[in-house]
């Protein structure tokens, strides 16, 4: 029996190895989970850096198409304009539309659907 306590001791060596053996393929995996996900993290970093990058960029453009269609003359331009005498080639019927505050636009859509009717209705046939 005296094999008893030296087979114990063998299987608690054998134990400590395995355990040691994966105890380090555990730090090992770990270790490459860890790896991936900093990985991982600078990936979606750059992502994200890149997704603002373009978005700054779309937002300028947007914001320069915007300045580009709601620019005004400045003042300075505006005076010059406004100092120049335009009424010798502008029409008569033009000068007095826009001496009372200009024409209304429902008015003329309306007056260009009468003549395209009266053309049309003349004809018989639209299509």
């Amino acid at each position: 029996m005296t094999g008893l306590p030296e087979n114990i001791e063998q299987m608690l060596q054998r134990l400590t190895e395995n355990s040691k053996s994966e105890l380090n393929i555990v730090r090992a995996l770990a270790d490459g989970i860890r790896r991936v996900d900093e990985q991982m993290l600078r990936e979606v970093r750059q992502v994200a850096l890149q997704h603002e990058v373009r978005r700054e960029a779309i937002f300028g453009e947007l914001q320069e198409l915007a300045s580009r269609l709601c620019v005004l003359p400045s003042r300075n331009v505006m005076t010059a304009i406004n100092s120049r005498d335009y009424t010798s080639a502008v029409p008569p019927a033009l000068t007095a539309t826009a001496a009372n505050g200009g024409g209304d636009w429902r008015m003329a859509a309306q007056k260009i659907d009468d003549e395209l009717s009266a053309i049309f209705d003349d004809d018989g046939s639209r299509h």
